[in-house]
């Protein structure tokens, strides 16, 4: 593991003293979900303010060559690795 960095999760398993012996900052992020909050959310999508980014589907195999390509950078959006079959 490299030091330093971020590491951000909404999953709240984040061991923050551990991270950050290891010069990383840690962040257990949550934002409680309510009515009015998915109203909102709802409202947004409908309105278009807010977009749902590109999803790139990759097998695993497929990986290391995406990952190398280019930059050095993934692509755009989220990228999804596919295990067990096929992208």
């Amino acid at each position: 593991m490299r030091t330093g960095g971020t590491a951000l999760t909404t999953r709240y398993v984040a061991n923050t003293d551990d991270l950050e012996a290891r010069g990383v900052i840690a962040v257990n992020f949550v934002v409680p979900a309510s009515a009015e909050l998915m109203q909102r959310v709802a409202d947004a999508l409908a309105n278009g303010r807010i977009v749902a980014p590109p999803v790139t589907r990759i097998s695993l195999a497929e990986t290391p060559a995406v990952f190398a390509a280019g930059n050095g950078e993934a692509p755009d959006g989220k990228t999804v690795i596919v295990l067990g079959q096929a992208a």
